[in-house]
Parts: C-alpha cells; sequence; structure tokens
C-alpha cells in the first residue's frame, strides 16, 4: 500500500517463479541516460537490430523518446574497444584449437540466405 498526500493506492507489480523481479521505471522526459540503458541498448545492438526498432523497444519498455542520433552515439561507443580487439597480438603457435560453427538462417533483402558464423579458440601454454 503506497500513500500519497492526497490519498493512498495500492500498487501491484509482476512476478517470476523465483521472485526476483524488481520494477524498474525511468521517469518520462528523463534527460539523462543510465549506464543500464546503455546497457541495454548495447545488448539489443549487439542481437543485430537496427536503430529504429531499438528506439521502438526503448518507447515501449521505459515510455521514453530516445533520438536515433544517441542510439548511434550509444551503439558506437564499442568502436574502440572492437578495433584494439581486432588488432591484438596473436601467438605464431596454439597447441590447443577449438573450431565451432553455427549455421542461421538470414534474412537478406527479401530472401532467406543460409549463413556461418565461426568460433575459434586457441589455447597457448602458459
Amino acid at each position: 500500500m503506497r500513500s500519497l498526500s492526497d490519498g493512498s493506492f495500492e500498487l501491484e507489480t509482476g512476478r517470476d517463479r523465483l521472485g526476483t523481479f524488481e520494477p524498474k521505471n525511468v521517469p518520462k522526459r528523463q534527460l539523462i541516460i543510465t549506464d543500464d540503458l546503455e546497457g541495454t541498448i548495447l545488448s539489443i545492438y549487439a542481437l543485430g537490430l537496427c536503430n529504429r526498432a531499438m528506439g521502438v523497444y526503448v518507447q515501449e519498455m521505459y515510455d521514453m523518446e530516445i533520438s536515433h542520433a544517441e542510439i548511434s552515439r550509444i551503439s558506437y561507443s564499442v568502436l574502440p574497444e572492437v578495433q584494439e580487439w581486432r588488432n591484438r597480438h596473436l601467438e605464431t603457435v596454439y597447441p590447443l584449437v577449438f573450431l565451432y560453427c553455427m549455421i542461421f538462417k538470414v534474412r537478406v533483402n527479401s530472401s532467406v540466405e543460409t549463413s556461418a558464423i565461426y568460433n575459434i579458440i586457441g589455447v597457448d601454454i602458459s
């Protein structure tokens, strides 16, 4: 039971099976984007959604509008780290190598194509 200066109201929140659900609200017209929201946008970006879909998601989940420029700024904030990872030093020889391939159906324009993602892990001696 929550009380207001002019009365009280009952607030019911959702539950999950483990009882760990904690509701999070972002006030309307919030100007500051929190680290949690940035993390959510980066997670959605990693799934491959476009900026428009991310904007719709944020609007539906947080009841706030976010510009495409702000979504791009947040999404592209990880590019320096990606570039650093791409340019990292690799050993000449790896005594143990694991190779894994996942096959996905991917929509390209108006057709569906089969695409492969390769995951290669090299284990060094040290």
